[in-house]
């Protein structure tokens, strides 16, 4: 007797995540549609998560549990590429979960009814401290008949900046191995964002759902991608760096496309900098950093907002560390009037 695959490979990496990853599992679990596998990889947990999800393995054999000394997020979502069986592939954070009990029945249908080699949907931010809820299309709009992968791009950056989250996606399998892209080893943050725009431009059909399915921690104090540090900032400017570099040299995306991918790109040095006296230390290391490559700045020239148009002129006239200044004090005004 033949080995039936599963039709969705849910992928989950766990690091010392114990107190969220039964709502994650629960919510994988409670899925009406159930022709899915699980495969959590426990990255070198030491909160007791990977006894957890092991508990999980033995009620319910759809869930695979593999455990490895800690390498990182890159590493983990590398090994769940390399173990999945499903024809469909699925991102979940291990401390993030699913609203809905119908998710993977509504994707499924949408695949077989749009022939989609690609789905997406929308996410809600949670907030981990108050517990609020905040909607976020990610400027991922709802169409009438399937876009190819480079028009959904092109879309979506013309609506703002897009947030390469791999979580928000459903991929068939094919867009991941006739790409050849792997996530970065060593890489703390920003790996989807070094890789998911090459699997975009490899989509013939995607169909959005307009639902919002994912629910996003926010606030957890000891989530990477919460953390401001030299560390990180230097992560996120090497990843927009080289994904610049690679757009200015490829031969293969249309000039319009690249031209807003680049802007994209580039807006991290904008993000940084605004939130560069969030730092109470190594400002200045920072500040430098940022001086250095400046470069990225003169990318946005072409972006649609008005305003970051406003903030590139303010950076020209004052200079990096001023100009910088002068959009921190103006943000803490704007947010203290809000309130």
């Amino acid at each position: 007797m033949g080995f039936d695959p599963p039709f969705f490979s849910i992928l989950i990496p766990a690091y010392n995540i114990s107190q969220y990853i039964e709502e994650c599992i629960n919510s994988v679990r409670s899925q009406t549609y159930s022709q899915w596998e699980a495969i959590i990889v426990d990255d070198g947990s030491t909160d007791g998560t990977g006894e957890l999800c092991d508990q999980f393995q033995k009620e319910d054999g759809r869930i695979r549990v593999l455990h490895q000394k800690n390498q990182g997020v890159a590493v983990a979502r590398n090994v769940l590429l390399k173990e999945a069986r499903g024809e469909y592939l699925i991102f979940l954070d291990g401390d993030d979960f699913w609203y809905s009990e119908k998710m993977l029945f509504e994707v499924q249908e949408a695949i077989r009814v749009r022939n989609a080699d690609m789905v997406a949907w929308w996410l809600k931010t949670l907030d981990n401290e108050t517990e609020v809820s905040k909607e976020n299309r990610n400027f991922i709009k709802e169409y009438k008949e399937c876009p190819t992968g480079k028009r959904f791009l092109k879309d979506m950056l013309s609506e703002g900046r897009n947030c390469w989250w791999s979580w928000l996606y459903a991929f068939h399998r094919s867009l991941w191995e006739n790409c050849d892209t792997v996530f970065k080893p060593g890489r703390i943050i920003c790996e989807d964002e070094e890789v998911l725009y090459r699997i975009f431009l490899q989509a013939q059909r995607v169909w959005v759902i307009g639902k919002y399915y994912y629910a996003y921690r926010t606030k957890r104090g000891d989530s990477a991608t919460g953390i401001l540090s030299v560390q990180g900032i230097c992560s996120r400017l090497e990843v927009a760096e080289g994904n610049i570099r690679y757009l200015q040299e490829s031969e293969t995306v249309e000039e319009e496309l690249k031209r807003a991918l680049i802007r994209n790109f580039s807006f991290t040095w904008m993000n940084i900098g605004e939130n560069i006296y969030r730092l109470e230390e190594s400002r200045r290391e920072c500040i430098r950093l940022l001086k250095n490559k400046k470069w990225m700045v003169h990318n946005l020239w072409g972006y649609g907002a008005v305003k970051i148009r406003m903030k590139t002129i303010l950076i020209y006239i004052c200079g990096v560390k001023l100009g910088l200044w002068i959009l921190w004090i103006w943000g803490k005004w704007k947010r203290k009037t809000l309130q």
